[in-house]
């Protein structure tokens, strides 16, 4: 079930999930308002294999998308299997209403939480624009081209990108990532050359004002 999202579209939105979900480690999918699946789970299935428990997965994650349909962030809890899963209200919009991404199915909260700052960035996007290379913003008639970005740039990039937006200096990104300072250079200076951006005050203005980072997530040095 599609609720109308065009065959590009679809593939599109799956090719992000899928980016995110490897970079992350996590289980994702998208879920329409009644908790039907509209893109193919990344990782592993949501609800769980075990055909008697199959149903109480699908009530879950139908709580999930209810809880999660007036929440600014994403809300987590720990479902009858003791693991840990999120739900979070996307940009994205169908004919029966919002899309939702479910994700998570771990032991490992710290991982969700960790993971979750960047992932909530990337759904906030205009990800079901008419156009996914350039999309007009109605608020501010500023072009956004984010969405194309995310296919130019590796998923450590879109990590770096994110972090640089964020505030964090090459040192933080570093000690973040766990790579070297100098490594980090380098992917900064392949994201300035993929974005025709001057340097690194660029990037991360873009990253804030094309909408991967929220003006009060920006870390004071």
């Amino acid at each position: 079930m599609n609720d109308g999202l065009s065959s590009d579209l679809l593939a599109r939105l799956q090719q992000i999930q899928d980016l995110l979900a490897d970079r992350s480690g996590l289980c994702l999918v998208l879920v329409d308002s009644r908790g039907e699946e509209i893109t193919i789970p990344s990782r592993l299935p949501l609800t769980c294999i075990n055909e008697s428990h199959q149903l109480t997965c699908f009530s879950e994650i139908r709580q999930l998308t209810r809880k999660a349909r007036n929440r600014d962030g994403a809300v987590i809890q720990q479902c009858s299997h003791g693991l840990y899963v999120f739900g979070l209200k996307t940009s994205i919009k169908t004919a029966e209403g919002d899309v939702f991404l479910i994700g998570g199915r771990t032991t490992d909260l710290e991982r969700i939480n960790r993971e979750l700052p960047l992932i909530s960035a990337v759904y906030r996007l205009p990800l079901n624009a008419a156009s996914p290379d350039k999309v007009k913003e109605k608020q501010t008639g500023k072009d956004t081209l984010i969405p194309d970005t995310l296919r130019l740039l590796t998923p450590q990039e879109i990590k770096i990108l994110y972090l640089l937006g964020s505030g964090f200096s090459n040192k933080m990104i570093a000690s973040r990532l766990y790579i070297s300072p100098n490594t980090v250079k380098a992917h900064v200076s392949r994201i300035l050359q993929k974005l025709r951006l001057s340097n690194r005050t660029d990037a991360a203005l873009f990253a804030v004002e094309n909408g991967l980072v929220k003006r009060d997530q920006i870390v004071q040095n």
